[in-house]
């Protein structure tokens, strides 16, 4: 009996260092198959010629059969621990595949409308408080939403009992083997990333970008390796490690050092009124005659640019740009440090009131916790409705220059209007424009595509209702007699793209559909001007501090450029991320270069025009780009 059980045991020891392969496995290799194809969308076929037409699918469906074994290793494994409690196995193998199943769903869903995947960044912007509002959500609805995980529960706990029926085993010894192939595969698909990446063919990048898992070599050691092997490739058009005089380590900030100089109050030349106006999402594309007719015509009669950008595609890098005049490089530092504006700072200390009058909370990335320092005072209008919210904000802003007109105080007010956010709201008697989508917009619709120009007439009209705020706004300001007191600026956090090149929102790309932005300027005594040069937020703030007559030795806080100045200098634009960009633009006279910052090593992505279309490299790339580091480098001790 003795020697029974212990050949009983023997057998089951033995099994659980098989791999089975069962029904239930070929079930879920099917299903996540269909799910995982939704990414190839990603990949254009334009971009692929020749064999990398072979190598890009190839490596796209490797990646997803060596997850799938890693998921098999994980379920023997499982089985292994539970072989004395089937049921409980199965319960864990069954829940697991539901969760991979409905994340591939979600995640897929967000790719396919956004170009991005469900990671830390926009996990943590979930976090943030009232971001299920901002995403037109509600917490019952986000509850709701979760049924789909106990739907697909039930269908993988009735298959997984087919995983008695084995169709096939691997013993240990071809587990062992199998892995082993699966790393020489996944070798050898590197070193074909290494090759293209090193001969300049853009579609790596859209395979790294569109399969949800796909590690890649560090560009430093794919150019050493292969300019050691192959010599310089003329070929390169979009990488090219910039050599150790411009430093390929990123610098990393260990201390901010900043302001640079103590504030200090200073004799104003005119105590103007100051107040920035920031409409969510507004992109320069859709901002004309049409749309916003008041503000286009105000614009003829102040200060206008053509080619004004945000400083990032996400709305706290944007802002944070815009009240520090700063690369947003430095947003994770000012935010843990609990760092105020400066520029603000010296506003306050000579006898500026510090506003803000928001529409949406300003507590997005901790913002209303730093940038003002403990010396704001904040409108949150609290309708449940944005149409109603907004005119609010527009109420509060005329009754503030109303009662700070009779105080005499001079005042420094920030206005955040939220109807040209999604879902892009507008009152009936605002819908200029025609066809325009109806109802509540159901983001996660894969038809919502097919829909574009109703979604985007929708968009217009939202911006047109804004436009009318706008003009109530500043016929209330030229009532309450501070309008020639006043410095108004009209701009927006960051733009918006609806399928231009393949996404949604913003985000996601350094486009100009993402990061263009109006900017306008009402500066009493100033003549009407446009200005044709490129600028950004970066330079907003201390072009403020300029006409009110700051000193020039605290002009040195700020990394932007006088507005009024006649010299063009390069302009960053920071992608979306959590602490720190990792990928810039890079924008001078008509070329944009973009610059991949991720591993602390530098790498020039690519090289096109304004509008997005390759270019040859400029002479002169790598002193733009040291341009940027330099940026990096400005406030305090750095390490490496």
């Amino acid at each position: 009996m003795t020697n029974d059980t212990t050949a009983r045991n023997t057998r089951s020891s033995t099994s659980t260092m098989r791999m089975r392969f069962t029904p239930y496995t070929l079930a879920c290799l099917l299903c996540f198959g269909l799910l995982y194809a939704v990414y190839l969308d990603g990949i254009h076929p334009a971009s692929l010629t020749g064999t990398a037409r072979w190598y890009a699918y190839g490596s796209f469906w490797l990646h997803f059969l060596i997850l799938f074994l890693i998921g098999a290793l994980v379920a023997t494994g499982i089985r292994g621990l539970t072989r004395h409690r089937p049921g409980v196995g199965n319960l864990l193998i069954a829940s697991l595949g539901a969760l991979l199943t409905l994340w591939l769903f979600v995640d897929g869903r967000v790719f396919g409308l956004f170009q991005i995947h469900i990671n830390r960044l926009f996990i943590e912007a979930l976090l943030q408080p009232d971001a299920i509002g901002a995403i037109g959500a509600s917490p019952a609805v986000m509850a709701a939403s979760m049924w789909p995980l106990a739907l697909l529960l039930l269908p993988h706990l009735l298959i997984v009992p087919l995983s008695r029926r084995v169709l096939f085993s691997v013993g240990r010894g071809g587990t062992v083997m199998l892995v082993l192939a699966a790393a020489a595969l996944l070798g050898i698909d590197k070193a074909g990333y290494g090759f293209y990446y090193y001969k300049g063919a853009p579609f790596v990048f859209e395979l790294k970008n569109a399969a949800p898992v796909y590690p890649t070599p560090h560009p430093y050691h794919i150019a050493k390796f292969f300019e050691g092997v192959l010599g310089k490739s003329n070929q390169v058009t979009f990488m090219a490690q910039l050599g150790d005089r411009l430093g390929t380590e990123m610098p990393t900030t260990v201390h901010f050092d900043y302001p640079v100089v103590p504030p200090a109050p200073f004799e104003l030349a005119r105590p103007l009124n100051i107040i920035i106006v920031a409409a969510e999402s507004l992109r320069a594309e859709d901002f004309n005659a049409e749309t916003a007719p008041f503000l286009t015509s105000l614009a003829e009669s102040a200060v206008s640019t053509t080619r004004h950008y945000s400083s990032s595609n996400s709305t706290h890098l944007g802002l944070f740009s815009l009240f520090y005049g700063l690369n947003p490089h430095f947003f994770h530092d000012a935010r843990i440090g609990r760092i105020p504006s400066a520029p603000l700072k010296l506003l306050a200390m000579n006898g500026y009131e510090l506003h803000q009058t928001v529409s949406f909370s300003m507590e997005w990335y901790d913002l209303e916790n730093f940038v003002y320092g403990d010396r704001q005072q904040t409108f949150l209008a609290e309708q449940t409705d944005v149409l109603e919210r907004d005119r609010a904000v527009t109420d509060r802003t005329i009754e503030l220059a109303r009662l700070r007109a009779d105080s005499g105080t001079p005042y420094f007010n920030f206005v955040y209007y939220y109807a040209t956010h999604a879902d892009y709201v507008h009152p009936p008697e605002t819908a200029v424009f025609t066809p325009a989508l109806q109802g509540p917009v159901n983001f996660a619709d894969p038809r919502l595509r097919d829909n574009r120009e109703a979604l985007v007439n929708r968009y217009r009209n939202s911006i047109h209702f804004i436009d009318t705020e706008m003009q109530r706004m500043v016929e209330g300001l030229q009532a309450a007699g501070v309008w020639e007191d006043t410095l108004l600026i009209f701009t927006s956090d960051h733009g918006e793209e609806f399928f231009e090149e393949g996404r949604y929102g913003h985000n996601s790309s350094l486009n100009r559909y993402q990061t263009r932005v109006p900017l306008i300027m009402h500066v009493p005594g100033k003549a009407p001007r446009r200005i044709e040069r490129l600028t950004s937020h970066t330079d907003v703030i201390g072009t403020v501090l300029t006409l009110l007559g700051a000193p020039p030795y605290f002009l040195a806080n700020v990394q932007g450029h006088d507005l009024f100045a006649v010299d063009e200098k390069p302009i960053y634009i920071g992608n979306a991320h959590f602490q720190r960009p990792e990928h810039y633009a890079i924008l001078s006279g008509d070329t944009k270069l973009e610059v991949d910052l991720r591993g602390r090593t530098l790498s020039l992505h690519s090289v096109t025009d304004l509008e997005g279309n390759p270019v040859a490299p400029p002479a002169d790339a790598e002193l733009r780009i040291l341009g940027l580091l330099q940026q990096f480098r400005a406030f305090g001790r750095q390490a490496h």
